[in-house]
């Protein structure tokens, strides 16, 4: 079974998150689903549940370590919520040091 895709999976951490979601009976979500933000431009989360208006982003170093990227993202993160989205938020550290963890808050907040 795999993850029905928008688009494309960026990162290790986004392959194998997508395994821990299917590996829990998650429903599948939609990975780097578009989703148009009030200021004209896209947001592809990781993973999106949309018919719920939820969802689950994977957050790395490499996308996500300087000041800039931290700035838009939050930037980012607070127009989806201003859109109704619910966001939640791992590291590729949480995710490899905690996978049972970072399955079970999937799954409450999925609310399967």
């Amino acid at each position: 079974m795999s993850i029905a895709r928008d688009g494309l999976s960026g990162s290790a951490a986004e392959v194998d998150a997508a395994r821990l979601i299917r590996d829990a009976g998650i429903p599948q979500p939609v990975a780097q689903f578009k989703v148009r933000l009030p200021n004209g431009k896209h947001a592809y989360p990781d993973f999106a549940w949309p018919d719920l208006m939820k969802m689950v982003e994977i957050d790395g170093l490499g996308a996500h370590s300087t000041s800039d990227q931290l700035a838009d993202d939050l930037i980012r993160q607070n127009m989806l919520m201003e859109l109704g989205w619910q966001i939640r938020r791992f590291s590729a550290r949480q995710l490899w040091r905690e996978p049972k963890v970072v399955q079970d808050e999937i799954r409450s907040f999925v609310g399967r």
